[in-house]
């Protein structure tokens, strides 16, 4: 393995395999630096001469950038040659091996990663095994610019100043390990609770690694030495204020808290994963307090990518069938266990539903934002399942409260009105008498006048009724008699257009095949079917010539 070194400041900063040599380095006063494995010197001329034979006797060198310049690379032309002939003359092509090429590669990046770094990305294809965990760190981008923080070697300085980059449509992503003692180095560092919530697939999260180059399958990676769960808790708290603003700003906010909740929620949808702790926690509780309706179960996943679109689907299938309010519920967990439900999808659903949703997420300490806008949150799926039933207790009770408020005033209006009805029937007695004798003498007094009053109209009308039947009988006549003059007229009209006695005196009438009557020559040709009508009948006759107009015996004959 070789040894390389180079110059910066007042320091010689030595790298590579130096395990061997590392009793040399420290007699030249060399100090380990255990974050980027480097040793440092302090630059004289005698520890840079020292240094230098120390790194070539191991196959090594200088790596300040004047010697990682191709042109100086030493390359031994006795096998790796190309040589090209022709016919005029002989040319020698100097090129790099694989090995040379990825020796090359392999300095610059230790000469330009000598330490370790803080960098920003989002976990993907996380794996654990026995000696440690392996993942990718993935940066999208959507060709938009956005700010993105930097870190300092130290980790004091976390984070450090925000720098512009622009994106494009592609995805990066680079391999990383975290190998098992750093892992538990981190977990005691960091806190094991806070660490296993960051180190989710999906999440974005500050690392610190230092470059790891394998030559032999010209591959970088990145080794993580430290993470800071502050900055993934953040990044979700900023993502999930970012998604509430916008739903105030929309009014979305409180539109299902807005909504009427049903006095008996019979009919109680239930979105929840299939066979969780939190279903059977619902459902039990429910049966034990003798829930008097059904629950519409709909399966969905609580944990994992598919959670948004499988809480929307279910949504929207408890809303088709139109519950009476539906239950999201999950067994709780970590803030990054429970960021699915700070996604837009669900948010967005849960305001546009329209039935009244519960939040039962089963989590103490924060709010994720399906909470937010749903109509109640409730801490468990037992507080849930508690809250449903105590709707029928506390309509029971307002019922009840109601019917006795109801007695005590139907009774004190019963009393009064039984006194007013004493007092009222005495009255109504003697003022029912009083009038009963007027209105009897008023009786007499208007059927004596009606008797009279119904003679008079009586003679009245059969005056009226004998002068409208004169009048009747006279206009009668008048029709009549213009009904008859009218008929005889007609008859005469009818008379001198009957054809039938012209016709028995040898007359007939033409007409064409379209019922169109013949009077002159200039209406038919020669050949031309015509309808003769009959005293018995009609006769089809055709056109074999034409008489002429001012000789009627002599026949035209057709051309």
């Amino acid at each position: 393995m070789t040894i390389h070194y180079r110059v910066q400041g007042s320091l010689i900063v030595i790298f590579g395999n130096t395990y061997p040599v590392k009793l040399e380095i420290k007699n030249l006063g060399g100090r380990f630096e255990g974050v980027g494995k480097t040793w440092r010197i302090p630059l004289s001329d005698e520890n840079l001469a020292k240094v230098g034979a120390l790194c070539q006797s191991h196959g090594g060198g200088s790596m300040d950038p004047a010697a990682l310049a191709p042109q100086q690379l030493p390359i031994s032309l006795s096998e790796r040659d190309l040589e090209v002939k022709n016919t005029e003359e002989s040319l020698v092509v100097r090129a790099l091996t694989v090995r040379q090429l990825l020796d090359q590669a392999y300095r610059v990046i230790q000469q330009s990663f000598t330490e370790s770094f803080w960098i920003i990305g989002e976990l993907q294809n996380l794996s654990s095994k026995a000696s440690g965990m392996f993942f990718d760190l993935a940066e999208a981008r959507d060709g938009e610019e956005e700010s993105s923080r930097v870190f300092a070697q130290d980790a004091s300085s976390f984070p450090g100043n925000k720098v512009q980059r622009t994106v494009s449509s592609a995805t990066l992503t680079i391999r990383c390990v975290l190998w098992r003692e750093a892992l538990q180095a981190i977990l005691q560092r960091r806190g094991q609770e806070a660490s296993t919530s960051a180190l989710q697939d999906g999440l974005k999260v500050a690392l610190r690694c230092r470059v790891q180059f394998y030559r032999d399958r010209a591959q970088v990676s990145l080794v993580v030495e430290d993470l800071d769960p502050s900055y993934t808790k953040g990044a979700l708290a900023l993502q999930r204020e970012k998604l509430l603003a916008e739903l105030r700003a929309k009014g979305l906010d409180r539109a299902n808290g807005k909504l009427d909740f049903p006095v008996f929620p019979f009919d109680v949808g239930l979105i929840s994963a299939e066979g969780s702790r939190a279903y059977s926690d619902f459902t039990h509780q429910l049966e034990s307090l003798g829930f008097p309706g059904r629950v519409w179960f709909v399966p969905s996943p609580m944990q994992g990518d598919g959670v948004p679109q499988g809480v929307v689907n279910a949504l929207k299938e408890l809303c088709a069938k139109k519950v009476d309010v539906i239950v999201i519920t999950r067994g709780g967990g970590s803030a990054a266990d429970l960021r699915w439900f700070d996604d837009p999808k669900i948010a967005y659903a849960i305001a546009q539903a329209t039935v009244p949703v519960i939040a039962a997420i089963g989590h103490h300490d924060d709010r994720c934002v399906a909470e937010e806008v749903c109509y109640q949150r409730q801490k468990t799926p037992t507080a849930a399942a508690d809250f449903l039933v105590g709707c029928f207790e506390g309509a029971r009770r307002r019922i009840e409260d109601a019917s006795h408020q109801l007695i005590r005033g139907m009774t004190r209006r019963r009393d009064g009105f039984v006194e007013e009805t004493a007092r009222l029937s005495e009255k109504i007695g003697t003022l029912a008498a009083r009038a009963l004798d007027s209105r009897k003498t008023q009786w007499l007094q208007l059927q004596n006048t009606m008797q009279r009053r119904c003679v008079d109209l009586l003679n009245q009308a059969q005056g009226v009724l004998q002068q409208q039947k004169n009048n009747i009988y006279l206009v009668a006549s008048r029709q009549i008699t213009r009904q008859k003059e009218q008929l005889s007229d007609w008859q005469q009209h009818l008379v001198q257009k009957d054809p039938r006695p012209w016709m028995a005196q040898g007359w007939t009438q033409l007409t064409t095949g379209q019922g169109q009557n013949v009077t002159r020559l200039d209406q038919v040709v020669v050949g031309q079917s015509l309808k003769a009508r009959l005293l018995d009948g009609v006769l089809e006759v055709e056109v074999l010539g034409q008489v002429s107009r001012n000789s009627q015996s002599q026949p035209v004959t057709p051309e």
